[in-house]
């Protein structure tokens, strides 16, 4: 949520500055530094969701220099899905209810599988709506990290997908035993490169072998 906050905000100022107040309220000069609050009417939201953002700048004096309440609507501005596979990224996984209502907007939008992949899995209200969500075909794969505790009811679900961090822990911490760069540790980019060459070779290996058979 803080990244649509953050997004959001230089708008909703815009905003702000472009219509002003109601005629019936009282704008008080300002006259010094005084500190800007925004509070967001939801802890969550996802595509399609209305947010209120209530802007205002601190009372001092019980003089109140500006209040305004702005709805904003979160849209989807991605390109066409349909039966793609998509990938869900987040720092971490808490309640899910984020997670799982961006499953849910993407299968609307038919998406063929939808992945979520999240650093930390805290799971902190059960299975129960994950469980739900796979049943229903909303999500796919769950892949979280070992870098923190997974319960055995969690490695047991047929979703879930255990992204071991024990030799990538174990790198980076020779590295900086050795006053070696981690750069090449921290920069995923080379190695991403390697694995999607590798997989497209066994593709052309395999699209080469049906065409042998089938000739035969």
């Amino acid at each position: 949520m803080k990244k649509y906050f953050y997004r959001l905000l230089p708008i909703c100022l815009f905003i702000l500055v472009m219509t002003g107040c109601n005629d019936t309220e009282t704008v008080i000069s300002i006259g010094e530094a005084r500190n800007l609050v925004a509070e967001i009417s939801t802890q969550s939201a996802a595509i399609g969701d209305n947010v209120t953002f209530t802007v205002k700048v601190d009372q001092q004096d019980n003089q109140l220099a500006l209040e305004e309440d702005i709805d904003v609507v979160l849209t989807f501005a991605g390109k066409n899905v349909e039966g793609k596979d998509v990938i869900i990224i987040d720092d971490m996984i808490s309640s899910g209810d984020s997670i799982l209502d961006v499953a849910r907007e993407l299968k609307r939008r038919k998406a063929r599988k939808a992945y979520a992949a999240a650093t930390f899995g805290l799971f902190t209200n059960g299975l129960a709506k994950f469980d739900a969500a796979y049943e229903q075909g909303i999500i796919d794969h769950i892949l979280t990290t070992n870098l923190v505790y997974q319960r055995p009811e969690l490695l047991s679900r047929p979703y879930y997908v255990n992204v071991d961090l024990s030799k990538y822990i174990a790198l980076l911490i020779d590295n900086l035993n050795h006053n070696v760069s981690i750069h090449g540790l921290l920069n995923p980019t080379d190695r991403i490169n390697r694995i999607l060459e590798k997989h497209r070779a066994a593709q052309a290996q395999k699209a080469a072998e049906n065409n042998i058979s089938e000739e035969a």
